[in-house]
């Protein structure tokens, strides 16, 4: 059993080193209430549907840092994709946030982020962005949060004809998370974003987020992620919806 876990432990290190995918932010924070440094470290086995069947070895890494009512949040990715016959495509993934939290149950938040993905079209995109965070129930078992952001954003398609877009979007969202008071070892979450484009709400993006970790350590644990996106006006030659599913190891520390 002890030769399992080291070997679990070095495929997660290995795998963090190597990969990237889209991070549900909200997901990292819903267990963020201690003091101090705080992370994870991810390993996933992707299968993606999109133009054509799409097949990823990724990882992800978070870095958490909570001094008083302050919480400062760094997520970074890089890793590669392969998608059906054509070459193998890197993406990288950077997202800092800070976050004030003012009661209880209100906090403010600003972050930015910026992204490569070609193999979902997208050259380049930065989001900076800031609004309110409220906590709507919080107990031992179970979590329910909303939040309402304004972004900026400037993307970039891989199609070097199309213009850069500068939009602002509104965006909104409400994440759960439950761990069942009879299998404390599972943790069940989800997070669905809702983001309009602001003067012209027909441009939407809608993705939603279901997450179920089983503990197999006290610092290691099994994951299994289904993710679905909607985009009303997608980049050149990219389906308006896809999705993903996910399964790899996670790594806690802190």
């Amino acid at each position: 059993m002890r030769n399992l876990f080291i070997l679990l432990l070095l495929l997660v290190v290995q795998t963090s080193l190597i990969n990237a995918q889209v991070v549900n932010i909200e997901r990292l924070r819903l267990q963020s209430s201690k003091q101090g440094w705080s992370g994870s470290v991810d390993g996933n086995l992707n299968l993606q549907s999109n133009q054509s069947t799409v097949f990823s070895v990724n990882g992800n890494a978070h870095v958490q840092n909570r001094v008083d009512s302050n919480v400062y949040l760094l997520v970074s990715q890089t890793g590669f994709v392969k998608a059906s016959e054509s070459d193998v495509v890197n993406f990288a993934f950077g997202h800092f946030r800070y976050t004030r939290y003012v009661t209880d149950w209100l906090s403010l938040e600003g972050f930015t982020q910026l992204q490569q993905n070609r193999v979902n079209g997208i050259a380049s995109r930065w989001l900076i962005g800031v609004g309110p965070r409220f906590k709507v129930l919080d107990s031992d078992n179970a979590n329910l949060v909303t939040g309402l952001l304004v972004v900026r954003e400037r993307e970039r398609e891989t199609v070097d004809s199309i213009e850069i877009h500068r939009d602002i979007r509104v965006s909104s969202y409400i994440g759960a998370s439950y761990t069942p008071e009879a299998a404390s070892y599972i943790s069940i979450s989800t997070t669905t974003y809702f983001q309009p484009r602001v003067g012209r709400f027909s441009d939407i993006r809608i993705s939603s987020d279901w997450n179920i970790e089983v503990s197999l350590r006290q610092n290691l644990k099994l994951v299994t992620t289904f993710n679905i996106v909607y985009d009303a006006v997608p980049p050149v030659g990219i389906n308006k919806t896809v999705y993903a599913i996910r399964n790899g190891l996670r790594f806690t520390f802190g």
